[in-house]
């Protein structure tokens, strides 16, 4: 934190800037009203021991009120100086000063004004206006491509926690540890027995096979499939949705969703 007259600049979490509900959200909609928030500033990750998140510099100024919001993404490799692998340190802190008063490179920095702000529910996120290195080219690669929403093609079931008893018929739980390096799902780690209530409730989220998984927990956005010969009552643990493709789909074959899903633009999207 750093004060200068009516200025200050204060290290923020990722988590502050994007939350659009609750406190954060009044108390960012406070300061850009009043005009205060002059610029956000994403720097790079491995500034601070200890942790692996990228850390952002808010900039708040009272000297006048500032009707936009200068967003610099500081995160390049042309910020910093890598000291280890688990740390670097900042530098061209005068390049980031120069953006914040003068916008000049629409590819790292972009003036963003106060009702694009509210319309966005007061997000500060940087990426949420300036796209990153890897959002360039993500956005390269989707853009003009036609798209169709998941639900379209695939049926999502969302998996619910299985209790697993000492009696009834015996059951296997897949998890995201189960994927094997081929991507199927291999020998499930956790199994036990449920009566023939709680199976009929859980019936939804017996695995078939063709079926496709999705890490919405844990290991977000690991995707696997579930083989020709699963094993006997294989249902999703809590962390997996299923996405189990419609008979009107336009994919036919589930490994055709798989392999989207696992391909490297649609990880680093997800």
């Amino acid at each position: 934190l750093k004060v200068v007259h009516d200025s200050m600049v204060a290290v923020v979490a990722p988590g502050f800037l994007f939350k659009t509900a609750g406190a954060d959200r009044d108390l960012k909609r406070l300061l850009v009203e009043k005009g205060y928030v002059k610029a956000v500033v994403r720097l790079p990750n491995k500034l601070f021991r200890n942790t692996t998140v990228a850390p952002n510099l808010l900039v708040l100024d009272k000297t006048k009120p500032h009707d936009s919001v200068v967003f610099v993404d500081a995160s390049g490799e042309r910020f910093t100086d890598e000291v280890s692998r688990s740390l670097a340190v900042l530098r061209s802190g005068d390049e980031i000063a120069r953006l914040i008063n003068q916008c000049t490179e629409e590819t790292i920095c972009r003036i963003v004004d106060a009702k694009e702000l509210a319309d966005n529910d007061y997000n500060l996120d940087v990426n949420r206006y300036v796209l990153s290195h890897e959002d360039r080219s993500l956005k390269e690669i989707f853009d003009n491509k036609e798209v169709v929403e998941l639900q379209q093609v695939a049926k999502i079931i969302r998996a619910q926690a299985i209790k697993i008893e000492d009696k009834g018929k015996e059951i296997a739980e897949a998890n995201p540890s189960n994927i094997d390096p081929t991507g199927y799902i291999g020998e499930p780690g956790r199994q036990g027995r449920l009566d023939e209530y709680l199976l009929s409730r859980i019936d939804k989220q017996r695995l078939k096979p063709g079926d496709v998984v999705l890490a919405v927990k844990g290991s977000i956005g690991r995707v696997g499939m579930v083989p020709d010969n699963p094993p006997e009552n294989l249902y999703a643990g809590q962390s997996f949705v299923i996405l189990r493709l419609k008979s009107s789909s336009s994919i036919s074959d589930p490994i055709v969703l798989y392999s989207y899903l696992a391909s490297k633009p649609v990880q680093t999207l997800i």
